[in-house]
């Protein structure tokens, strides 16, 4: 394998959310997720939630050798009030077309009471993207 992975192109793949300590995970299915990858710039889909680009415009990438990661950090408004996301993808080279990743999320309802399960949570999924 190359030292500078050519992560340019489109990927797909599916990710399972892991139950453990620490992690809100009301048995969550595996989602399916597209990245299409440029030199300087990324797109997040969630294929599994009607194909909709995932914070648009707000996903930034950095490389090494064949490693990459992908992160984005905003908030909004819900019915909750006032959330705080942040939300990565750590990919690294399994193959020529094949990535390992993880998704990691923290989320934060900063108008939530603290002792309330959803004021803060974070969970992780965990699986393979493949070149298409």
């Amino acid at each position: 394998m190359t030292e500078n992975f050519p992560i340019v192109g489109t990927w797909e793949g599916s990710l399972e959310y892991v139950k453990g300590k620490g992690l809100r995970n009301p048995d969550w299915p595996p989602e399916t997720w597209r990245l299409i990858i440029g030199d300087s710039a990324v797109q997040v889909f969630n294929v599994s939630r009607n194909d909709k680009e995932v914070k648009p415009g707000k996903f930034a990438i950095s490389r090494y050798r064949t490693n990459t990661l992908i992160f984005a950090m905003d908030s909004g408004k819900d019915e909750d009030g006032t959330w705080v996301e942040t939300e990565s993808f750590v990919l690294t080279a399994a193959g020529p077309s094949i990535l390992n990743a993880t998704l990691s999320g923290a989320v934060n309802n900063v108008d939530l009471p603290r002792e309330q399960e959803l004021s803060s949570f974070l969970y992780v999924a965990i699986g393979q993207f493949r070149r298409v």
